[in-house]
C-alpha cells in the first residue's frame, strides 16, 4: 500500500526544476512518512534470547541459506564455534534458560532436523547443557 502511495506521488509531481523549493521538501517529507522503516538484521544474541523466551528450537544454519522450519527460530550465518564445515546447528529448549546442541553436519533434509528436535524434545534437562553461544 506505502509502496503504491509512493508510486502514485512520484508519477503526479511534476519535478521539473522550476518547481517551488518548499514543495519539493513538502514532497520529499510526505515520501520520507510513507516509506516502511528499515528493520535491523537480528543478531545471534538476539535470536537465542527469543529461543529461550518462547521455548522454541533455534536453527543456526551455517555456511548455507537457512530455510523456513515451522516452529523454529533461525539465524544464518559464515561461520560457528564448534564447527569448521556447512552444518546446521539445532538447539533445543532445556527449560533452565539454555539449548541444548545438537550438530546436524552438511546441509540435513528437514525431516532429519525433525527427527533431532523429536529426540531431545521434552527430555529432562542435561546436567550441564551445552550453551549453543558463539
Amino acid at each position: 500500500m506505502r509502496t503504491m502511495a509512493l508510486l502514485m506521488l512520484s508519477l503526479m509531481a511534476n519535478t521539473t526544476l522550476a518547481q517551488e523549493p518548499a514543495r519539493l521538501r513538502a514532497q520529499a517529507a510526505l515520501a520520507l512518512a510513507l516509506a516502511e522503516p528499515a528493520r535491523p538484521q537480528a543478531t545471534y544474541q538476539v535470536r537465542y534470547q527469543l529461543a529461550i523466551r518462547e521455548s522454541k528450537p533455534l536453527l543456526v544454519w551455517v555456511g548455507q541459506p537457512a530455510r523456513p522450519v515451522r516452529g523454529c527460530i533461525h539465524h544464518e550465518t559464515d561461520t560457528f564455534p564448534g564447527t569448521d564445515t556447512v552444518a546446521v546447528i539445532v538447539g533445543v529448549p532445556t527449560g533452565t534458560g539454555m539449548l541444548h546442541r545438537v550438530d546436524l553436519p552438511g546441509c540435513p533434509q528437514d525431516a532429519d532436523i525433525r527427527a533431532a528436535l523429536a529426540t531431545h524434545w521434552g527430555k529432562p534437562a542435561p546436567r550441564t547443557p551445552v550453551p549453543v553461544r558463539p
